[in-house]
């Protein structure tokens, strides 16, 4: 199996991947090995919560959209991020709130000057380690 990092492709192996943490590679003898797997991986969906969501995220039409045109460099995966911490503190503080009207605050912040240079502080100031709250 081959994974896409950036300009970095891998091949990689699934056999024994939790005897060990190296990389190595496998070549799929039968339908056998599949089914191991497809059963390794059942067991950590159902007792891995972070795993089992990131699967549930990655498998979403709507956020591959998103991973694929913004996910493309640090920049923007910081600018996505700083935008859904936006969101959410909105939605934490303001519920009854339609998307409509959070998205409209969302680029009022945003396009005004000291909103926005205020936000930029947090998140640097929280990127850095030296604020352990974002945006509440």
């Amino acid at each position: 199996m081959y994974l896409k990092f950036g300009y970095l492709y891998l091949y990689i192996t699934m056999d024994n991947i939790e005897e060990s943490t190296n990389i190595i590679i496998f070549e799929q003898k039968n339908n056998n090995e599949k089914c191991k797997r497809i059963g390794r991986g059942k067991h950590i969906y159902d007792t891995n919560v972070f795993l089992k969501s990131l699967a549930n995220i990655m498998e979403d039409d709507e956020f591959k959209y998103i991973y694929n045109n913004y996910f493309d460099s640090w920049e923007n995966i910081k600018l996505f991020l700083m935008f859904s911490k936006i969101y959410e503190s909105i939605s934490s503080q303001q519920p009854t709130m339609s998307k409509y009207e959070k998205l409209h605050l969302v680029k009022t912040l945003i396009d005004t000057s000291k909103t926005r240079q205020m936000i930029c502080k947090k998140i640097t100031e929280f990127t850095h380690g030296k604020d352990d709250k974002l945006l509440k």
